[in-house]
């Protein structure tokens, strides 16, 4: 189930190669050929396209969905798996980040109160599902529950990007000196990593992008400063601002951030799929690197690209 159930809160404007125009459509999108832009990541080879169900569709301003067709698209009563945690009950059972949940028990899903039903009811006993993988049907059974698993539907999604557009306030920045904000965020390998306002030790997190340039090194650095602070200083990734990849690139998402948990940084791993860093915290540039003291005070911050990733993110080890 979705640890996070969104209705419309104060975000930021929506920003995807430009402000998005957030589109309703009830009829299955015309069959002129999608242009995409350069910088959005290709789809899933074997991802399913939308269907004539109801459906959410981005666009860039200016352009006609009519003739354009979509950008983003996901049906309202889709349920997709974002992620699947390494050896949870659901990766265990054979799910794989991608698919689509149909139905449990032969019972088919109108929406993400079906499947959170139809868990709650199982318990502790072996449910079975019907997934769509591709263009097969697959039956999967599960034995155990919470699945381990980062599920996203239709309905949040639609429900965060009306709250994107029709809340375009700018957040407010928490430079240094000022108060930390708790959040509660999906971890990577474990149900949930929690970000506190007043930690029990100094705690160093990076704010980062997947498929950033320079990726790679921007992580081993800050896993090098990590190391140089010692026991003494908690440290977290947050991938943030990743919706829109997670939903037009799942497969390739999941598998770079399984890449990375496993040949760079093994510790704890935030996936901040509805960009809560962006109205907690004011994350515009990424990477972002901030610490907070045990005064719940952030005592550092950088933004942005560096030219020097080592030399930047050795300060996290200063007192």
């Amino acid at each position: 189930m979705n640890p996070h159930r969104y209705q419309t809160k104060d975000f930021r404007g929506l920003t995807l190669t430009g402000l998005l125009l957030l589109s309703l459509t009830l009829c299955a999108c015309p069959s002129e050929k999608e242009e995409t832009p350069r910088d959005m990541p290709k789809p899933d080879s074997n991802q399913e396209p939308a269907t004539a169900r109801d459906s959410i569709t981005a666009v860039p301003t200016g352009t006609k969905p009519a003739t354009k067709g979509p950008m983003l698209n996901m049906d309202m009563d889709e349920l997709r798996l974002v992620l699947v945690r390494p050896g949870g009950p659901a990766a265990k059972a054979g799910f794989k980040s991608g698919d689509r949940l149909l139905a449990a028990d032969g019972k088919d899903f109108g929406g993400e109160d079906d499947l959170v039903k139809a868990l709650i009811k199982a318990g502790k006993q072996k449910i079975f599902f019907e997934v769509r993988r591709g263009k097969s049907i697959e039956t999967l059974p599960m034995d155990q529950n919470p699945p381990g698993w980062l599920m996203l539907s239709g309905d949040s999604f639609k429900g965060f990007l009306v709250s994107r557009v029709s809340n375009p306030a700018k957040p407010k920045r928490r430079d240094e000196g000022e108060s930390a904000m708790a959040m509660n965020l999906p971890g990577y390998a474990q149900e949930t990593i929690q970000i506190l306002e007043k930690p029990t030790k100094p705690t160093g997190i990076l704010f980062w992008g997947t498929f950033a340039e320079n990726g790679d090194k921007m992580l081993a650095a800050f896993a090098q400063a990590c190391k140089a602070a010692g026991e003494g200083t908690d440290c977290m990734l947050v991938d943030t601002m990743e919706l829109f990849t997670a939903v037009r690139k799942t497969k390739d998402f999941s598998a770079e951030l399984a890449r990375i948990h496993q040949n760079i940084w093994p510790g704890p791993m935030a996936v901040d799929l509805f960009m809560e860093a962006d109205r907690h915290y004011g994350i515009a540039k990424l990477p972002t690197l901030i610490r907070i003291g045990i005064d719940g005070k952030i005592n550092l911050r950088i933004d942005g690209p560096q030219t020097d990733y080592t030399q930047a993110y050795g300060v996290l080890a200063k007192p």
